[in-house]
């Protein structure tokens, strides 16, 4: 009798951890197999008390459907332990590989460099629900970046390349003003090299052009106007407002 309790009390904790384990992945076709394997287990169990020879039997096909149901337990389980491993090269303009970069990640981690390339781990835990990776390289004192996204996916050893490149896409802003503070309307204002993008000021005197330079790089600026001076000017690009100051033709 004792023995009998012994069994049905391992058989009613070994089926409770079963649904433990179901209940978190939403597979009704998981949950439905583990039903029908307890259900043929019991069968089994009389069965086997009766000495039928369809005992055997019946056991296999029991385990061979906890198997089936177990599976997408597993493939959860191996992608929660699986880690991605990423090899970074950046490559300058000149399409060489360096280790001058700075490497930064969207998800966070510590990135190790080695012989010429860099190396990422991101536990597949982490991954965000996008799968997208953002992989961010800068020289800040070649005023050179470069940036690439990575979808980690089924490769868990992917090779990743980021070309620096200076960035044009910092602007250049101010106001352009007389000798006296005033604020001047009609001033033809460029990068020189780049006179097609010129603007004319409007009533602000204020402007806005493309850098063709990296953020803290310096662009030389002119301004023109009917009875003022042209200037030629080198002003930082970046966030920071300007200043060009247009000086009265002498007559």
């Amino acid at each position: 009798m004792q023995e009998i309790q012994g069994t049905f009390k391992t058989l009613s904790e070994m089926v409770s951890k079963i649904l433990d384990a179901a209940s978190r992945v939403s597979n009704e076709w998981t949950l439905i197999g583990f039903a029908l394997a307890i259900l043929l287990f019991g069968f089994y169990l009389v069965l086997r008390k009766r000495q039928s020879k369809r005992a055997t039997l019946l056991l296999i096909f029991t385990l061979a459907i906890c198997l089936l149901s177990f599976a997408p337990i597993a493939l959860q389980y191996v992608k929660h332990l699986g880690v991605y491993r990423l090899r970074i090269v950046v490559i300058d303009p000149q399409l060489h590989p360096t280790d001058d970069a700075d490497l930064t990640s969207s998800i966070g981690g510590e990135i190790k460099k080695s012989h010429g390339a860099s190396e990422l781990e991101i536990p597949a835990a982490l991954r965000p629900a996008d799968h997208k990776l953002t992989l961010i390289a800068r020289v800040p004192s070649a005023f050179l970046t470069g940036r690439t996204i990575v979808y980690l996916e089924n490769d868990y050893n992917p090779t990743v390349t980021i070309q620096l490149a200076h960035d044009a896409s910092i602007s250049i802003r101010g106001v352009v003003i007389d000798s006296s503070g005033n604020l001047l309307s009609g001033t033809r204002i460029g990068v020189v090299g780049y006179e097609s993008e010129a603007i004319v000021t409007g009533s602000s005197g204020n402007f806005f052009l493309p850098a063709h330079v990296s953020d803290g790089q310096q662009t030389e600026i002119y301004a023109e106007k009917d009875g003022y001076n042209t200037a030629l000017q080198w002003l930082t690009a970046g966030e920071t407002p300007v200043k060009i100051v247009l000086n009265p033709k002498r007559h």
